[in-house]
């Protein structure tokens, strides 16, 4: 059985069963004032977030921490979000990390290929935060749902 609600309820239901510890986010935006705004968002919204502006420090970064969700911009300093995807996509530790993809780049053959690079979702700028929180925690949910009863069937 699903427990009804949102996905915040499910983040927050998550870091009570990780013993406190709340759901790790690592934003990549070279950006400075969206940066902070994004960073600002998610600490609000019960998150930890680790925040980079450079392509080509986030593999360093993963090998000592890995989030629970990665939120990359595609135009970065250094390698750029789309090249960091194909990355992540080949190696284990990281082949399943779920990857938001941020880019003022809105052509259908853009989102096709930052898709086709292993990017769980794809958002234009300008955006909503909101949204993005939402699709965020949706995207955790997905890579964490709860485990269905037996029998149990879903809610209408």
């Amino acid at each position: 059985m699903r427990v009804p609600g949102s996905g915040r309820e499910f983040a927050a239901a998550q870091q009570k069963a990780d013993h406190e510890m709340p759901l790790r986010i690592m934003i990549v935006e070279d950006e400075e004032p969206l940066l902070q705004l994004l960073r600002y968002n998610f600490e609000c919204a019960g998150y930890a977030v680790d925040t980079l502006t450079n392509g080509n420090h986030v593999e360093a970064h993963l090998e000592n921490c890995l989030p629970d969700i990665l939120i990359v911009d595609w135009m970065l300093p250094g390698l750029s979000g789309i090249e960091l995807c194909w990355r992540l996509r080949r190696r284990p530790a990281t082949k399943f990390l779920p990857v938001m993809m941020l880019t003022a780049r809105c052509e259908e053959h853009d989102r096709a290929r930052a898709i086709k690079a292993g990017a769980d979702d794809y958002m234009v700028k300008p955006f909503s935060v909101r949204d993005l929180v939402a699709r965020v925690e949706a995207l955790l949910v997905r890579r964490n749902p709860e485990p269905q009863v037996e029998g149990a069937t879903e809610p209408a």
